[in-house]
Protein backbone atom coordinates (compact mmCIF):
# COMPACT_ATOMS: atom_id res chain seq x y z
CA UNK A 1 0.00 0.00 0.00
CA UNK A 2 3.06 2.28 0.17
CA UNK A 3 3.29 3.15 -3.53
CA UNK A 4 -0.35 4.31 -3.96
CA UNK A 5 0.03 6.45 -0.84
CA UNK A 6 3.28 7.99 -2.06
CA UNK A 7 1.74 8.57 -5.46
CA UNK A 8 -1.25 10.35 -3.92
CA UNK A 9 0.98 12.53 -1.72
CA UNK A 10 3.23 13.30 -4.68
CA UNK A 11 0.30 14.41 -6.84
CA UNK A 12 -1.03 16.67 -4.06
CA UNK A 13 2.41 18.28 -3.76
CA UNK A 14 2.58 18.81 -7.49
CA UNK A 15 -0.86 20.42 -7.58
CA UNK A 16 0.21 22.88 -4.90
CA UNK A 17 3.45 23.64 -6.74
CA UNK A 18 1.53 24.11 -9.97
CA UNK A 19 -0.76 26.65 -8.34
CA UNK A 20 2.32 28.63 -7.36
CA UNK A 21 4.09 28.45 -10.69
CA UNK A 22 2.03 27.19 -13.58
CA UNK A 23 5.07 26.70 -15.82
CA UNK A 24 6.69 24.06 -13.62
CA UNK A 25 4.31 21.18 -14.32
CA UNK A 26 1.31 20.61 -16.54
CA UNK A 27 -2.12 21.19 -15.02
CA UNK A 28 -3.84 18.19 -16.62
CA UNK A 29 -2.66 15.72 -13.99
CA UNK A 30 -4.24 12.36 -14.86
CA UNK A 31 -6.56 10.40 -12.59
CA UNK A 32 -4.49 7.32 -13.25
CA UNK A 33 -0.91 6.57 -14.23
CA UNK A 34 -1.93 3.42 -16.09
CA UNK A 35 -1.10 5.07 -19.42
CA UNK A 36 2.06 7.03 -20.04
CA UNK A 37 3.27 9.25 -22.81
CA UNK A 38 6.35 11.28 -23.64
CA UNK A 39 4.13 14.37 -23.97
CA UNK A 40 3.60 14.17 -20.22
CA UNK A 41 7.27 14.87 -19.51
CA UNK A 42 8.56 18.34 -18.65
CA UNK A 43 12.00 19.67 -19.48
CA UNK A 44 14.78 18.71 -21.84
CA UNK A 45 17.09 15.72 -21.65
CA UNK A 46 20.27 16.55 -19.71
CA UNK A 47 21.89 13.29 -18.68
CA UNK A 48 25.09 14.94 -17.44
CA UNK A 49 23.41 17.45 -15.13
CA UNK A 50 23.11 15.17 -12.09
CA UNK A 51 25.50 12.22 -12.37
CA UNK A 52 24.36 9.06 -10.62
CA UNK A 53 26.81 7.31 -8.31
CA UNK A 54 28.02 4.00 -9.71
CA UNK A 55 30.89 3.17 -7.33
CA UNK A 56 29.77 4.37 -3.90
CA UNK A 57 32.22 4.73 -1.01
CA UNK A 58 31.09 4.35 2.58
CA UNK A 59 32.59 5.13 5.97
CA UNK A 60 32.06 2.65 8.80
CA UNK A 61 34.05 4.53 11.45
CA UNK A 62 31.51 7.03 12.71
CA UNK A 63 34.24 9.05 14.45
CA UNK A 64 35.48 9.98 10.98
CA UNK A 65 32.07 11.23 9.83
CA UNK A 66 32.73 14.79 10.88
CA UNK A 67 30.92 16.45 7.99
CA UNK A 68 27.45 15.60 9.35
CA UNK A 69 25.87 17.75 12.05
CA UNK A 70 23.30 16.42 14.50
CA UNK A 71 20.50 18.28 12.72
CA UNK A 72 21.69 17.07 9.32
CA UNK A 73 19.00 15.29 7.28
CA UNK A 74 19.81 11.74 6.21
CA UNK A 75 18.00 8.96 4.37
CA UNK A 76 18.44 5.43 5.61
CA UNK A 77 17.47 1.80 5.21
CA UNK A 78 18.65 -1.49 6.67
CA UNK A 79 19.91 -4.48 4.73
CA UNK A 80 21.54 -7.64 6.10
CA UNK A 81 21.88 -6.14 9.56
CA UNK A 82 23.68 -3.02 8.30
CA UNK A 83 22.10 0.41 8.29
CA UNK A 84 23.04 2.48 5.27
CA UNK A 85 23.07 6.25 5.70
CA UNK A 86 22.73 8.70 2.81
CA UNK A 87 23.26 12.39 3.68
CA UNK A 88 20.54 14.51 2.09
CA UNK A 89 22.92 16.95 0.45
CA UNK A 90 24.80 14.12 -1.28
CA UNK A 91 21.92 11.87 -2.30
CA UNK A 92 19.79 14.91 -3.12
CA UNK A 93 22.30 16.01 -5.73
CA UNK A 94 23.13 12.63 -7.26
CA UNK A 95 19.57 11.26 -6.87
CA UNK A 96 20.65 7.69 -7.63
CA UNK A 97 23.21 5.27 -6.20
CA UNK A 98 23.87 2.09 -8.15
CA UNK A 99 25.20 -0.36 -5.59
CA UNK A 100 25.63 -4.05 -4.86
CA UNK A 101 24.79 -4.95 -1.28
CA UNK A 102 25.01 -8.49 0.02
CA UNK A 103 25.53 -9.68 -3.52
CA UNK A 104 22.30 -8.04 -4.66
CA UNK A 105 22.35 -5.22 -7.23
CA UNK A 106 20.36 -2.35 -5.73
CA UNK A 107 19.31 1.15 -6.77
CA UNK A 108 18.97 3.76 -4.03
CA UNK A 109 16.78 6.52 -5.46
CA UNK A 110 15.53 9.89 -4.25
CA UNK A 111 13.35 12.53 -5.88
CA UNK A 112 13.58 15.72 -3.83
CA UNK A 113 10.59 17.37 -5.49
CA UNK A 114 8.14 14.61 -4.55
CA UNK A 115 10.11 13.55 -1.44
CA UNK A 116 10.07 9.90 -2.50
CA UNK A 117 13.00 7.72 -1.50
CA UNK A 118 12.93 4.08 -2.59
CA UNK A 119 15.39 1.22 -2.89
CA UNK A 120 14.85 -0.99 -5.93
CA UNK A 121 16.45 -4.17 -7.19
CA UNK A 122 18.48 -3.54 -10.33
CA UNK A 123 17.97 -7.15 -11.34
CA UNK A 124 15.34 -7.41 -14.05
CA UNK A 125 14.72 -10.88 -15.44
CA UNK A 126 18.25 -12.07 -16.29
CA UNK A 127 19.76 -8.62 -16.66
CA UNK A 128 21.38 -6.22 -14.20
CA UNK A 129 20.64 -2.59 -15.02
CA UNK A 130 22.50 0.58 -14.10
CA UNK A 131 20.56 3.81 -13.92
CA UNK A 132 21.10 7.50 -14.55
CA UNK A 133 19.02 10.67 -14.36
CA UNK A 134 17.44 11.75 -17.63
CA UNK A 135 17.12 15.39 -16.56
CA UNK A 136 13.37 15.62 -17.15
CA UNK A 137 10.33 15.31 -14.90
CA UNK A 138 7.20 13.24 -15.26
CA UNK A 139 4.46 15.28 -13.57
CA UNK A 140 7.13 16.53 -11.18
CA UNK A 141 8.73 13.15 -10.47
CA UNK A 142 12.26 12.17 -11.42
CA UNK A 143 12.70 10.34 -14.73
CA UNK A 144 15.45 7.72 -14.79
CA UNK A 145 17.01 5.87 -17.70
CA UNK A 146 18.92 2.61 -17.80
CA UNK A 147 22.28 2.46 -19.54
CA UNK A 148 21.60 -0.94 -21.08
CA UNK A 149 18.51 -0.10 -23.17
CA UNK A 150 17.96 3.66 -22.64
CA UNK A 151 14.42 2.95 -21.49
CA UNK A 152 12.78 5.67 -19.37
CA UNK A 153 11.58 4.94 -15.83
CA UNK A 154 9.38 6.79 -13.32
CA UNK A 155 11.23 6.93 -9.99
CA UNK A 156 8.06 6.94 -7.93
CA UNK A 157 6.74 3.73 -9.46
CA UNK A 158 9.89 1.99 -10.67
CA UNK A 159 8.10 1.42 -13.97
CA UNK A 160 9.39 1.94 -17.49
CA UNK A 161 7.14 4.00 -19.77
CA UNK A 162 9.28 4.26 -22.88
CA UNK A 163 11.85 2.16 -24.68
CA UNK A 164 12.55 -1.58 -25.05
CA UNK A 165 11.62 -2.24 -21.41
CA UNK A 166 8.33 -0.31 -21.49
CA UNK A 167 5.84 -1.82 -19.04
CA UNK A 168 8.53 -3.53 -16.95
CA UNK A 169 8.66 -2.80 -13.21
CA UNK A 170 11.51 -2.88 -10.74
CA UNK A 171 11.04 -4.76 -7.47
CA UNK A 172 10.94 -2.56 -4.36
CA UNK A 173 13.41 -3.70 -1.71
CA UNK A 174 12.72 -1.04 0.93
CA UNK A 175 11.60 2.54 1.38
CA UNK A 176 14.12 5.13 2.51
CA UNK A 177 13.45 6.65 5.92
CA UNK A 178 14.10 10.38 6.30
CA UNK A 179 15.54 11.31 9.69
CA UNK A 180 18.29 13.30 11.42
CA UNK A 181 21.88 12.24 11.93
CA UNK A 182 21.54 12.60 15.71
CA UNK A 183 18.86 9.90 15.76
CA UNK A 184 20.94 7.25 14.00
CA UNK A 185 24.61 8.03 14.64
CA UNK A 186 24.74 5.93 17.81
CA UNK A 187 23.24 2.82 16.23
CA UNK A 188 25.40 -0.21 15.48
CA UNK A 189 26.69 -1.31 12.07
CA UNK A 190 26.41 1.96 10.17
CA UNK A 191 27.71 2.71 6.70
CA UNK A 192 27.66 6.36 5.68
CA UNK A 193 27.84 7.38 2.03
CA UNK A 194 30.87 9.60 1.46
CA UNK A 195 30.88 12.66 -0.82
CA UNK A 196 32.31 12.44 -4.33
CA UNK A 197 32.82 16.18 -4.60
CA UNK A 198 33.88 18.97 -2.28
CA UNK A 199 31.48 19.26 0.66
CA UNK A 200 30.94 22.95 0.00
CA UNK A 201 29.52 22.05 -3.41
CA UNK A 202 26.91 19.73 -1.89
CA UNK A 203 26.04 22.13 0.91
CA UNK A 204 25.55 24.97 -1.57
CA UNK A 205 23.28 22.82 -3.74
CA UNK A 206 21.17 21.62 -0.82
CA UNK A 207 20.85 25.06 0.77
CA UNK A 208 19.64 26.49 -2.53
CA UNK A 209 17.10 23.67 -2.77
CA UNK A 210 15.81 24.32 0.75
CA UNK A 211 15.36 28.04 0.10
CA UNK A 212 13.87 27.62 -3.37
CA UNK A 213 10.28 28.88 -3.71
CA UNK A 214 9.44 25.54 -5.38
Amino acid sequence: HLIPLLLFVGIIILILVNQKNSQVVRQDIPKTFSKYGLDQMWGKEAKDMFPAITSPNYETNINKVNFLKDDGVVYTFEQNGIRYIYPAQILGYHHLVNDTIGGKPLLISLCLLTETGLVYSRQLDNQVLTFGILGTLYYGNLVMFDNQTNSYWIQLLGESFNGPLQGKKLKIVAPLTKTFWAKVKNLNNLKVLLPEKDLAFYDDFYNKYKTSPL
